[in-house]
């Protein structure tokens, strides 16, 4: 029943996003947006409760979001690169979910974090499959995910197979991994080293301000612990 709720879930959602939001558009394309939140995590970066102890890991932290910011262009899905943008909720799973005794939905609840995204948002199965933390999790994890998802896809292709099917294509080529990464401000680092694993890594210049940002992360660390 927890399969069949999720793949609701899911139709309600895009149907609904169909119906009310088919020309909304605000950016001029989705790299763009893509850019924008990557762009947010860099300047999370800077903030002083980011402690960064020694300059190979500042490096190493900015460099990384660099790469995911170069490979944009590639992890983009052409048809939808000018839009359509939709209402999107990263949270919907099990817990916000109210449905009556035939198992049949009544409510949505929760909806703190939801916002208009690019659809390929849309693309990306529910991290709600397993009772695991997604965001950091071990190897093991991942394969009960995997194990979820594909249960789930057997559930959704009889439903809409154009979403399943863009639902495998993004966990076969990593679109998964970067989808995750660039809406994590926190959390981006594990999704990126996925993200490698399907990719190869785009060589990045420092960029400019590094050796500002190095300085500044180490005096952050020195004042958070006076050193």
């Amino acid at each position: 029943m927890a399969l069949r709720y999720q793949v609701s879930v899911f139709n309600c959602q895009l149907q609904n996003a169909a119906n009310t939001l088919s020309e909304i558009q605000t950016t001029p394309d989705a790299s763009v947006y893509m850019r924008e939140l990557i762009n947010q995590s860099i300047l999370g970066l800077r903030d002083k409760s980011y402690a960064i102890a020694d300059e190979k890991t500042c490096r190493e932290a900015y460099l990384s979001l660099m790469s995911l910011q170069a490979i944009t262009p590639q992890m983009v899905k052409a048809e939808f690169l000018r839009g359509p943008f939709k209402l999107y909720n990263p949270d919907i799973r099990l817990g916000n979910i109210i449905a009556d005794a035939d198992y049949k939905i009544k409510a949505f609840i929760d909806w703190d974090f939801c916002y208009v995204a690019p659809a390929q948002f849309l693309f990306s199965p529910p991290l709600g499959l397993t009772p695991f933390d997604m965001l950091e999790c071990n190897d093991d994890e991942l394969e009960a995910f995997k194990g979820w998802f594909n249960k789930f896809i057997m559930v959704l292709r009889g439903k809409d197979a154009v979403l399943s099917g863009l639902m495998e294509e993004c966990m076969d080529n990593g679109t998964f991994w970067y989808n995750q990464a660039v809406q994590e401000s926190t959390f981006w680092h594990s999704m990126v080293k996925r993200l490698w694993t399907f990719k190869a890594t785009p060589e990045v210049q420092d960029p400019l301000d590094m050796a500002e940002f190095i300085q500044l992360k180490l005096e952050q660390y020195r004042e958070k612990w006076n050193l």
